[in-house]
């Protein structure tokens, strides 16, 4: 029996934390929720070796005690957090942003969509790309069309 694939999200906005749930939920348990509310927290889990087998961290960039970038930075320079799959998962999408997460560390950078049906549509979309394929889904470019 395999274990079911976990999304943590590690963001203080308890209302994204609820509206992820209810995604997930129709997500036919095939995915669970694990909430943090802050990066600090993550640090801790993973310098605990605490994380689950099959996880891919969604993580907001805009944290009061420490924004995401620090997060992401230092996550990638500890043991343990190196390989582990992050998505930038942020409300803020400017191209300097997105391009500091990339340069931080990250895997993918999604903006937090507006409505339950398109937080579904993404949970579906890392469902199949990570824990299916293996691979995180990429942002598309013109290049790429």
């Amino acid at each position: 029996m395999t274990t079911a694939p976990v999304l943590l999200l590690v963001d203080d906005d308890e209302e994204d934390a609820l509206i992820l749930d209810r995604a997930i939920r129709g997500a036919e348990d095939r995915v669970q929720l694990h909430h943090l509310n802050d990066g600090p927290s993550l640090l801790e889990k993973v310098h605990k070796r605490g994380m689950p087998p099959r996880c891919v961290v969604l993580l907001d960039l805009n944290m009061p005690r420490m924004d995401g970038f620090t997060v992401l930075e230092r996550l990638r320079s500890s043991p343990g957090g190196s390989d582990l799959p992050v998505v930038i998962y942020s409300t803020a999408a400017d191209q300097h942003q997105i391009d500091r997460a990339y340069a931080s560390g990250a895997n993918a950078f999604l903006t937090k969509p507006g409505s339950l049906a398109e937080t579904r549509t993404l949970v579906s979309a890392l469902v199949t790309h990570w824990f299916e394929q293996g691979r995180l889904p990429s942002q598309t470019t013109e290049e790429d069309a």
